[in-house]
């Protein structure tokens, strides 16, 4: 009883903690994303190679067991919500999952997506894919519902248990290699913008694309 009174304050700490920080930064957020092109002046982070392996090679065994699989299309631009971000889209196909139908208008979120602004520097998380383009088809595996206050549609979460955020794009683009400093696996954004995944080495972008490939052909048939 005592550990689950210490385990409740804990989690109510961390919530007020959380909450403190995210209004704290609300104004920053909001001129940030008012800006044209603001991802531009940030920076993203580029896989390093054993990792693109490693967990590519674990994504081509796990991902056909999660409980939403959905062929979607995005309808808005991603929403910056303090730390993490969320995009309105439209399930196009359900290849898995039985409370969710294909015209259904949802949000998707990942843990990965969020942009920070500590230490002097912009950057922006996406778990190494990029954010997704209005109009294009992506395969994408989700985990369930999150809560959200005061939205009307449902939230579903990306899988989250690899490095990698695993949304496919169903259009092919060419993936720049963008040489990274010493120390450092960072690079401006704008130089990466039109690619899809971001990767230090061709080796981790023959990972990538050899799991892109693999998933596509299992899920491009409608049903």
């Amino acid at each position: 009883m005592i550990n689950l009174k210490i385990s409740t304050c804990l989690t109510i700490a961390i919530t007020l903690i959380l909450c403190v920080w995210g209004f704290s930064y609300k104004g920053t957020y909001t001129d940030i994303t008012g800006e044209p092109d603001y991802l531009d002046s940030m920076l993203v982070a580029e896989i390093p190679t054993d990792i693109a392996i490693d967990e590519c090679n674990i994504l081509s065994n796990s991902l056909s067991q999660v409980s939403y699989i959905l062929r979607i299309i995005p309808s808005e631009a991603t929403e910056q919500l303090f730390g993490i971000a969320q995009q309105k889209v439209i399930v196009q196909e359900v290849y898995a999952g039985t409370d969710i139908q294909p015209g259904d208008e949802i949000y998707i979120t990942s843990n990965h997506w969020s942009i920070y602004l500590d230490g002097g520097e912009r950057t922006i998380g996406r778990g190494f894919v990029n954010v997704l383009d209005i109009g294009k088809e992506y395969l994408v595996f989700c985990t369930g519902t999150v809560t959200m206050p005061d939205l009307s549609i449902p939230v579903y979460r990306l899988y989250d248990q690899s490095r990698i955020c695993p949304v496919f794009c169903y259009e092919d683009k060419h993936n720049f290699v963008i040489p990274t400093l010493a120390g450092s696996t960072y690079v401006e954004y704008y130089r990466v913008k039109d690619n899809e995944f971001f990767a230090c080495s061709d080796e981790g972008m023959t990972a990538w694309s050899n799991l892109k490939s693999l998933m596509l052909r299992l899920y491009s048939q409608t049903k």
